[in-house]
């Protein structure tokens, strides 16, 4: 079975009439290039499959970024084909959702309302003037920034095959996980072979009511030890 890809970039979903906006907010991340690997549609060399590329875009996002507007919420595409696989791994992989309201909408009745929006939604971007509107785009562009250099939770792989390999595992610490198991086995083997031996046949589990042989063997809750 082939690995499921390294969730790595930051997929940008939008509606095609809301463009503009898609240029204003790459304009912004050309600061982080080399920092923040970013994808959308005008990616898609022509010629390409536009359906294969999308869904591998999907596949190895970590960081969702929705420009919501009217437009971009009364697209089945965009809900189907994005938004649904998108959300789908917030909830089982741990993907980060960042959406910013772009233009006033209806984002409460829809699934994007479960989720903060990095920007005021009582203030959409269109109704900002263009200082106050860097600004905020400043604020989006450092906050999916955030989003890509935050490890994706451990807890979040409950759904797939593995999480990842620790980039460097310590052997000190794996010997130590199974030491426990270990030692539970050894001190069930020393208190069989401590009744076997034993004349007064004391009960395997009860080492210390034998006073046949010295040293006497006790076991207690921090380990096993030894006594006169």
């Amino acid at each position: 079975m082939d690995a499921a890809p390294v969730r790595n970039k930051v997929f940008i979903s939008y509606s095609h009439k809301d463009v503009q906006w898609l240029d204003q907010l790459r304009s912004h991340l050309a600061a982080f290039e080399g920092t923040i690997d970013y994808w959308d549609d005008t990616q898609i060399d022509p010629g390409a499959n536009w359906k294969n590329e999308i869904e591998a875009a999907l596949r190895a996002a970590k960081v969702a970024v929705f420009l919501v507007t009217p437009t971009f919420l009364a697209s089945r595409f965009i809900k189907a084909r994005e938004m649904g696989p998108l959300l789908e791994a917030e909830a089982k992989e741990g993907l980060t959702v960042l959406w910013i309201a772009v233009r006033a909408s209806n984002y409460e009745q829809t699934a994007i309302g479960n989720y903060q929006a990095v920007n005021d939604p009582a203030e959409p971007l269109n109704t900002l003037g263009s200082a106050r509107r860097d600004r905020e785009w400043v604020k989006v562009s450092r906050r999916i920034l955030q989003a890509v250099n935050t490890p994706i939770p451990e807890e979040a792989y409950t759904h797939s095959e593995s999480p990842p390999p620790h980039p460097n595992p310590n052997p000190l610490r794996l010997r130590l996980r199974k030491m426990p198991t270990t030692m539970t086995r050894f001190s069930h083997w020393l208190m069989m072979q401590h009744w076997m031996i034993c004349s007064c046949k004391a009960a395997p589990w009860m080492p210390t009511s034998c006073s046949c042989i010295s040293p006497v063997l006790r076991l207690t809750s921090a380990g096993i030890k030894t006594a006169p």
